[in-house]
């Protein structure tokens, strides 16, 4: 009797399936899910806040009440609190990520449709990418490749309601920028000792 198939880990991948697909399992694909759907709705629901909240105070308190719930959960598993310096270091980052990448997209929402929002902050890769480079990081021709087939894809699906008024339409390319750059920054900040 063969007892190779019984001693097989559950959770290798099948060789029957197609090389791209076979290590997702059903929890990663369960988390990628989940991440599609509550990222994907992201600027349909800053879109419904920004018609009865203030755009700045509403992103604001959003991520004052997450960064609350972090610095909770961090310090009950007794990680070490940061340092002033530490704190220092992550402000541009912060900046640049939460109100300028996010607050002005919240900013722009109400002049801008939720799906031209959701085509022009797909040009944050490319951004980044482009920032990473004047940074001293190279980006390959297959990267480069990707890319390009990423933000197509993205504007394929994005073809629909794509209206905005100018300024705002500019407003969300400056956040998309905004967010590439505090994303390169904050990979360069000195982080709490473990």
């Amino acid at each position: 009797m063969d007892t190779t198939a019984e001693t097989k880990d559950a959770c290798s991948p099948d060789p029957k399936r197609p090389a791209a697909w076979r290590g997702i399992t059903a929890p990663v694909a369960l988390c990628l899910g989940v991440l599609y759907v509550i990222w994907g709705s992201t600027y349909l629901a800053i879109r419904y806040v920004v018609e009865v909240l203030p755009a700045m105070l509403a992103s604001g308190a959003r991520f004052a009440l997450a960064g609350c719930l972090l610095m909770g959960f961090l310090l009950v598993r007794k990680a070490p609190f940061p340092t002033r310096r530490e704190w220092l270091a992550s402000a541009p980052g912060g900046v640049l990520l939460f109100m300028v990448g996010n607050g002005f997209v919240a900013l722009s929402e109400k002049h801008v449709s939720s799906s031209a929002v959701a085509v022009l902050v797909g040009t944050v890769p490319l951004f980044s990418a482009v920032i990473a480079s004047q940074m001293g990081e190279r980006t390959s021709r297959r990267q480069w490749l990707g890319l390009a087939f990423g933000f197509l894809g993205i504007l394929v699906m994005g073809i629909g309601d794509l209206r905005g008024t100018p300024g705002s339409l500019l407003l969300v390319l400056v956040a998309a920028a905004g967010w590439a750059l505090g994303t390169n920054l904050s990979r360069r900040l000195p982080m709490p000792r473990e």
